[in-house]
C-alpha cells in the first residue's frame, strides 16, 4: 500500500507501507492507494489492463526448494 504524506514543500512523498501492521486510523487524512486501485486510474493501458504492479503480485510464486541463498528471478 502507498501512502501520501507532504514533504514540507509543494511536492508529495509517497510510501510504502505494509497494510498489516498500522491500524486504518493511522492514516487519517491521508492519501491512500493500495494495490487495487493502481489499476483503476486512466491510463494508456486502457480498461481492463493490470497495472505492472498488480502484474508482479499475480504472477505464479517461484520457489526454489533445497537450495539455500538462491535468488527468485
Amino acid at each position: 500500500m502507498l501512502v501520501a504524506r507532504p514533504d514540507g514543500t509543494d511536492r508529495t512523498r509517497w510510501t510504502s507501507i505494509n497494510a498489516c501492521l498500522p491500524p486504518a486510523v493511522a492514516f487519517d487524512g491521508q492519501e491512500v492507494v493500495t494495490s487495487e486501485g493502481l489499476g483503476t486510474a486512466p491510463g494508456p493501458r486502457g480498461p481492463g489492463q493490470l497495472h505492472p504492479v498488480q502484474q508482479e503480485m499475480a504472477a505464479p510464486v517461484r520457489l526454489s526448494l533445497g537450495v539455500r541463498g538462491a535468488r527468485v528471478p
